[in-house]
């Protein structure tokens, strides 16, 4: 049974997963579905993510939801080495690097990103060009550590 993922292209925490399984070289589905028709409010959706949120990840008997915990769980399954050895401190050090990006890196580049797409695509409003421009240079900052951790 391949796997199955549930949700929409444009979402990045769809986006996340799909890169963890192309990562890991797993075969995968994407069912795709639409927000504008409501597809992640329908019973069958809310039945594997009750909250109503994408993705969702079906793999076997296991159903997941939340992009972070997917994406762990791809890496641990079909690619553990990209994780490192598997040892206590280094399962810790992963989980520091998720929450670092988690709660440093997403929320501005999340910033960024409804800024230059959603709001002109979505809600008709040109973007707020303070804002881009604060978060860039935040981030920047955070990328900065970033590049010093993986080089």
């Amino acid at each position: 049974m391949a796997v199955k993922v549930y949700g929409w292209t444009i979402s990045p925490f769809v986006s996340r997963v799909l890169l963890c399984l192309e990562e890991a070289g797993v075969d995968y589905e994407l069912v795709s579905m639409s927000r504008d028709t409501g597809d992640h409010r329908h019973p069958d959706h809310l039945a594997r993510n009750p909250f109503g949120e994408v993705p969702v990840l079906e793999d076997g008997d296991l159903t997941l939801f939340e992009s972070r915990a997917i994406a762990r769980h791809v890496l641990r399954k079909y690619k553990p080495e990209l994780l490192g050895s598997g040892s206590l401190e280094q399962s810790a050090m992963v989980d520091m690097w998720v929450e670092v990006e988690a709660h440093r890196m997403e929320p501005l580049a999340g910033a960024i990103a409804v800024e230059c797409i959603v709001a002109p695509v979505l809600h008709g409003r040109e973007r707020n060009q303070a804002v881009v421009d604060e978060n860039v240079e935040k981030l920047k900052k955070v990328l900065e550590v970033y590049e010093a951790r993986l080089a």
